[in-house]
């Protein structure tokens, strides 16, 4: 006689919850980025807490540096859709010589002119 196979497992595991908009999981302080290399290595720049806002994580932009190099010294970027400005002031904070930073929310934008102000950035 044949035993009955169990029935399949259906039970999906849970999700977590979506972390508030400005914050990052692992975060000391909630509502800002760290800056990971050049002239302002370790500076810690503020997040808006603006819906949608999804700053780009440490590990990406230091992938993404290793891509393109540590050294950016007489180059020109443009960081599309700035939001928290990180690709943009860790570009310049590389030795980029001119960063352009596209973004249309006047709060996100009040507070890169902030952050600009805070590194003496011109």
């Amino acid at each position: 006689m044949k035993k009955p196979s169990p029935p399949p497992a259906t039970a999906k595991p849970a999700r977590k919850p979506p972390t508030k908009p400005g914050t990052r999981p692992g975060s000391k302080l909630p509502g800002e980025v760290r800056l990971i290399g050049g002239l302002w290595k370790r500076t810690k720049l503020q997040v808006a807490n603006k819906e949608g806002l999804r700053p780009t994580p440490d590990r990406v932009r230091e992938t993404l540096f290793n891509w393109l190099g540590q050294d950016l010294t007489g180059w020109r970027c443009v960081d599309v859709f700035a939001g928290t400005g990180a690709l943009g002031f860790e570009s310049a904070s590389r030795g980029a010589i001119e960063v352009l930073m596209l973004e249309n929310d006047p709060v996100l934008i009040a507070q890169l002119i902030k952050v600009r102000d805070k590194l003496q950035a011109a």
